[in-house]
């Protein structure tokens, strides 16, 4: 089996025998344009790192393509790519770290009910992470884009497209598109009407997990594999996280680290009420999960280049004394440490302030 993580960070590709032990592991970074509020990425450059990922790891694991693979995908949920009829990307495609929109998702607000919107879509807010909000933005702003958009689709579905030819989305990923209707397993029509978008330019969905069919012959020569390996759209990186620590039913948390820290628990029906908590369509059918986030990457970010410049400056004072040696590798290890412990309290504070 192949696994693959369509990370924010990096993409990783991972290979596993039959009896589910890992053989090996290839990791390679996202790159990214950025400009202000502005994040986004060149889509068939991001098919090609996976790629290439996926030929380096299975040349270390398997060797020759005599073996039917199953390919298995996770990964981030928000990431937009707009595409043409020939399924070509018509510009760069939009990160979910991207905050452009924030005059759409006042826009939004002012239209559309807050509670209705909690009701339908499970999150207790309309932000620029959302994509509708990046799709009203392109109509705004890039008519000349908006115009030619064959399908609206998220970096999974797009991934997926390129493996096996066939467009699919699958339930736990457009959770976090806000327009998708969790309880009816459905489109909002009302939110994408008003954005202008149809249900005609979105993949057709299905449950998570589900297998979609082979891969092309022309990805299967180009990758090397057996031209019967088969792509399974996996399901929201965070819940695969879950499945993978043994947080498969009511009753249990977990957590999961990455550019987003999450806690997740799992219910049996949409608990949608005054806490506010983000409910979502988990990866079984018909189960939900509760999720709060804290978007750690900035946080961390920001901790840690404070730390660089404190042990910057306080370098450079023990250099001015330089009147007995310093056990500097212990000293910079003490402060990495402590900053560390302070950055990650101050997650934990944001990260459980959902659940009070």
């Amino acid at each position: 089996m192949i696994a693959i993580d369509l990370g924010t960070t990096n993409i990783k590709v991972a290979a596993y025998n039959n009896s589910l032990q890992l053989l090996f592991m290839e990791s390679e970074n996202v790159a990214y344009l950025r400009n202000g509020d502005r994040v986004e990425f060149d889509a068939e450059q991001y098919f090609e790192t996976v790629s290439s990922a996926i030929k380096r790891c299975c040349a270390k694991s398997y060797g020759a393509a005599d073996t039917t693979h199953q390919i298995v995908l996770t990964g981030q949920a928000e990431s937009l790519i707009m595409i043409d009829t020939e399924g070509k990307p018509l510009r760069n495609g939009i990160s979910w770290l991207d905050m452009r929109s924030k005059e759409e998702c006042e826009e939004l607000m002012a239209v559309f009910d807050e509670e209705t919107c909690f009701q339908i879509t499970g999150q207790p807010a309309i932000i620029p992470t959302w994509p509708i909000t990046k799709m009203l933005w392109i109509r705004k702003h890039e008519p000349h884009i908006f115009s030619q958009v064959a399908k609206y689709v998220m970096l999974k579905d797009y991934i997926q497209f390129r493996l096996t030819g066939k467009l699919y989305g699958e339930y736990s990923i457009y959770n976090f598109t806000y327009y998708f209707d969790i309880r009816k397993k459905q489109y909002w029509e009302d939110m994408l009407a008003y954005c202008g978008v149809s249900v005609e330019q979105l993949p057709q969905l299905v449950e998570p997990c589900t297998n979609i069919g082979a891969i092309t012959r022309s990805v299967a020569d180009d990758l090397g594999l057996h031209p019967e390996t088969t792509v399974n759209v996996g399901t929201l990186d965070h819940f695969a996280g879950m499945i993978g620590t043994g947080n498969i039913r009511e009753g249990i948390i977990s957590e999961s680290t990455g550019t987003v820290l999450s806690i997740a628990t799992m219910v049996h029906s949409p608990i949608i009420g005054r806490l506010r908590i983000p409910c979502h369509y988990g990866p079984f059918k018909d189960t939900y999960v509760l999720l709060p986030v804290c978007e750690a990457e900035e946080l961390a970010w920001n901790g840690l280049r404070k730390t660089f410049w404190g042990i910057i400056r306080t370098v450079k004072s023990m250099w001015s004394c330089r009147r007995k040696p310093y056990r500097t590798s212990l000293f910079f290890f003490h402060i990495l440490r402590e900053s560390m412990r302070r950055i990650i309290m101050q997650m934990q504070t944001v990260y459980f302030m959902g659940l009070k």
